[in-house]
């Protein structure tokens, strides 16, 4: 099967809580899960914009295929490391496509401003 042109290398990212050597206090953290390749695809249905606590947000989805790797959940994220380290949530639980030969979801970048 052909999941695309993989041409962004991409860091599929966990919340994680690790614990300080010296003092014992956790502190939660972004941490590795991750690096490959990925297809990354803007959605040209528009920007969708929110607002919340007075701070308006808006949203940039795309669509991410990359090959299968089992436990890629929503609640990680992306950093595209290939372009100014774009951050993107996932939203969506991965599709996979054929046997185990990619997965597919959609993400979204997060740009706010008080404008």
């Amino acid at each position: 099967m052909n999941i695309g042109k993989l041409d962004h290398f991409v860091r599929v990212e966990q919340y994680a809580t690790v614990q300080d050597p010296v003092f014992g206090s956790e502190t939660k953290t972004w941490s590795t899960y991750v690096e490959t390749w990925a297809n990354i695809e803007d959605v040209t249905s528009g920007n969708q914009e929110h607002t919340k606590s007075d701070l308006r947000q808006l949203t940039r989805p795309c669509r991410i295929r990359m090959r299968y790797f089992a436990g890629i959940e929503p609640a990680m994220r992306v950093v595209v490391l290939d372009r100014d380290n774009r951050l993107l949530q996932i939203v969506t639980k991965p599709a996979e496509l054929g046997r185990k030969d990619g997965i597919e979801f959609m993400a979204e970048e997060y740009v706010t401003g008080g404008e």
